[in-house]
């Protein structure tokens, strides 16, 4: 089942969407406090409603190397070619995310491998509805591509 929360950042109103199996926190971490966390979602800017955005986030290196090793890992799997593939095939356009160098992924918290847009011959619903047409669509070829690095985020975070 997918959690929605709400934000406002500096690029607008956004809605992000958590399948609760992609979520770890321990010692009361979390993004905002920038540590103890790792989170996989799906997010839409309310601006952009066609665009859905996926996006792996960790304590930066520096604060927890491991952690981040397993977002790079992680990320380094979702910019392969076959995952481009999927989505093409499925129907969507596909384009290269943000900050997916080594070095980015290591300096900064979130990165975006890859985002999803939904041709206009979707319905283009509401931000929620688009999350959870394209969390059905590709939530096994996530799943997939992540399971490699579950056992050592349930290790890390004794789950």
């Amino acid at each position: 089942m997918i959690q929605f929360i709400y934000g406002k950042p500096k690029g607008g109103p956004l809605v992000s969407g958590r399948d609760e199996e992609w979520e770890w926190s321990r010692r009361g971490g979390d993004y905002k406090n920038h540590r103890d966390f790792f989170t996989i979602h799906w997010e839409v800017q309310t601006s952009k409603p066609n665009e859905v955005r996926f996006h792996v986030e960790s304590p930066i290196a520096e604060v927890d190397h491991k952690l981040n090793d397993i977002k790079n890992n992680i990320v380094s799997r979702f910019i392969r070619d076959d995952i481009k593939e999927a989505i093409l095939s499925a129907g969507f356009e596909y384009k290269i995310g943000y900050r997916i160098s080594e070095k980015c992924i290591r300096r900064y918290k979130s990165t975006e491998p890859f985002r999803i847009i939904m041709p206009n011959r979707f319905d283009l619903l509401s931000a929620e509805k688009n999350i959870e047409q394209i969390h059905e669509f590709f939530k096994r070829t996530i799943h997939s591509a992540v399971e490699p690095y579950l056992i050592r985020l349930q290790e890390e975070f004794g789950k």
